[in-house]
């Protein structure tokens, strides 16, 4: 249980968490997308021009927040 604020936070009661996909590598999340909203500056993440170009089909919307 997490204590923030005014009110507690219990994981397992979040259905946020239960609509989250992990996927294998950055082209396999990707892959199928229309749009790609870019907010981690991990290294993975730092080489992503080529994977996007591969793998949206054009036209395709790229957001970069780091």
């Amino acid at each position: 249980m997490y204590r923030g604020g005014q009110k507690d936070f219990f994981l397992s009661k979040n259905i946020l968490f239960e609509t989250i996909d992990y996927f294998p590598s950055s082209k396999a999340a990707i892959n199928g997308s229309d749009a790609l909203f870019i907010s981690s500056d991990c290294e993975e993440f730092r080489r992503l021009s080529r994977t996007i170009e591969e793998t949206l089909p054009p036209p395709c919307l790229v957001m970069d927040g780091r």
